[in-house]
């Protein structure tokens, strides 16, 4: 009347294509949406191998083998395992299938970055991305974007204001790079890295992003640059005044970013008058961006932080805030950083 009460032998003889065939069905299937929209791989084919091992136990589970309806272990009076050969062998199978997922996790999200931060030891562009100019559309690039990994090329373009020196974009320009987490960029560059203020939109996800400038007053004991993300138990404040922009990237839309809002660079200056143009002038770059027209600054908004926050935390905070907020064109923003403590 059940999977169960089937003769073994006849079953195994007889119907084991069944559970084969779902298996390759729930793998193709696990693959197929991976590739089409890449998010959460690893926790995907980690629930794929533990439905697998929830069939085969299924199939293989023998009523004879268990008459007493013995639990899978027993510690009394003996440890003493009750599970048959082939269900040992269905758990061990999904624990090797579990381990070799986290190792390709471990190497795709730990090892891998790791060397992209160093380039690959400053060949990686060429030797592993394989990253070739197309000579009859100019700022226009292929790579390979998982490298050796790879036979698909992918294109990324710049269009823009460029240093003649150095060959590197600096100054206004847009950027599109057509992979899944690629991302098509309106914004200013210096030097080749690309600064506030920005937007950027993920072409596969659609996840908006918006980089933004905020202006940096702190009094506190610790380093505007050195020590952006510290603080201590004990406030301390200095004699004199520190002047900052800060970069902030934040994401308004999509899915959740745990690393977003972040704090990417600090540009320090002498004095409030050395800061106030540079705010000003990043504002009306924002607006144009946005398309709307120039907007006289009249205001000053001040962040002024609490307790058990170093200064990059309340440069975050205030630009997300002000990114879904929309602030009008006429305001400048500021943080305001005190000598707080825990």
């Amino acid at each position: 009347s059940n999977v169960f009460s089937i003769d073994r032998d006849w079953k195994w003889e007889q119907l084991t294509f069944i559970p084969i065939l779902v298996s390759i069905v729930l793998l193709t299937m696990t693959a197929l949406s991976t590739y089409a929209k890449p998010e959460h791989i690893m926790a995907e084919f980690a629930r794929c191998w533990i439905y697998m091992g929830v069939l085969w136990l299924t199939w293989v589970y023998d009523p004879e083998q268990h008459p007493n309806g013995c639990v899978a272990v027993q510690f009394q009076p003996e440890f003493k395992s009750c599970l048959s050969r082939a269900e040992t062998d269905v758990l061990w199978w999904v624990l090797v299938m579990l381990i070799g997922t986290l190792l390709i996790h471990v190497l795709v999200n730990v090892l891998y970055p790791a060397a992209v931060d160093n380039a690959f030891w400053g060949k990686g562009i060429t030797w592993f991305w394989r990253l070739r100019e197309v000579e009859e559309e100019p700022g226009v690039f292929t790579y390979r974007p998982e490298g050796w990994f790879s036979c698909r090329r992918m294109r990324i373009q710049y269009t823009g204001e460029v240093d003649v020196s150095t060959g590197l974009p600096d100054g206004a320009g847009a950027w599109v790079a057509d992979t899944y987490h690629g991302e098509a960029m309106r914004g200013y560059w210096d030097q080749g890295v690309p600064v506030a203020p920005a937007f950027a939109r993920q072409v596969g996800t659609s996840a908006v992003f918006v980089k933004l400038c905020i202006g940096i007053v702190s009094n506190r004991g610790e380093d505007l640059v050195k020590e952006l993300r510290a603080f201590h138990w004990k406030p301390r404040a200095r004699g004199t005044m520190q002047y900052g922009e800060a970069h902030v990237e934040t994401s308004i839309t999509g899915g959740y970013f745990p690393f977003l809002p972040y704090c990417e660079r600090v540009t320090c200056f002498d004095s409030l008058n050395g800061l106030a143009p540079r705010v000003k002038v990043n504002v009306t770059r924002l607006h144009s961006l946005l398309g709307a027209p120039k907007a006289e600054l009249r205001e000053a908004l001040i962040f002024v932080h609490g307790f058990n926050c170093p200064i990059a935390h309340a440069a975050e905070r205030f630009a997300q805030l002000l990114a879904l907020g929309r602030m009008p064109g006429h305001i400048a923003p500021f943080v305001y950083s005190w000598a707080a403590g825990r």
